[in-house]
């Protein structure tokens, strides 16, 4: 925010959003799988929470479910 002009800034309202929990991340997960059913691919509980664990962000999650979803409708 300190790269942002004061005269900018006094136009904008900030609003601070905390990261979500490896909880929070989990349950999204899970939401994020259910895309994929229609395909006949369902990701387990442990399988999502290993990519919780290695995701930087929640974009990073979805990638990498994504990925994970080709390489198994590849194979």
């Amino acid at each position: 925010l300190g790269a942002i002009s004061p005269a900018l800034m006094s136009r904008l309202r900030v609003v601070p959003v905390r990261p979500p929990t490896k909880e929070e991340c989990q349950g999204i997960a899970r939401g994020l799988s259910g895309q994929y059913e229609k395909y006949g691919l369902t990701f387990s509980d442990e399988t999502l929470a290993v990519l919780v664990e290695q995701a930087i962000d929640l974009r990073d999650l979805q990638r990498m479910m994504r990925d994970a979803a080709g390489r198994a409708l590849y194979e």
